[in-house]
């Protein structure tokens, strides 16, 4: 199977939207400063796409709704 270039490199991928969003919370214990985190990607859970494969021209979404936390320590 020949594949053209033209196919390949002049197409144009979809636009995307994502929403995310983020939060921290600090403490302050003196000596130690300490850093609540916290986010949200990709909130609304909106299929966006991430990449196509040139030969299948299958397409890979990014990956749904996605929270993580954290926390972060200062020393002063």
């Amino acid at each position: 199977m020949v594949v053209g270039t033209e196919r390949l490199y002049n197409a144009v991928l979809p636009t995307y939207h994502r929403f995310d969003v983020s939060v921290e919370r600090p403490f302050d214990f003196g000596a130690v400063d300490l850093t609540l985190l916290g986010s949200l990607i990709n909130v609304y859970d909106r299929r966006n796409i991430f990449s196509v494969y040139l030969f299948t021209l299958r397409r890979v979404d990014q990956l749904p709704f996605i929270p993580s936390f954290g926390l972060r320590v200062g020393f002063n």
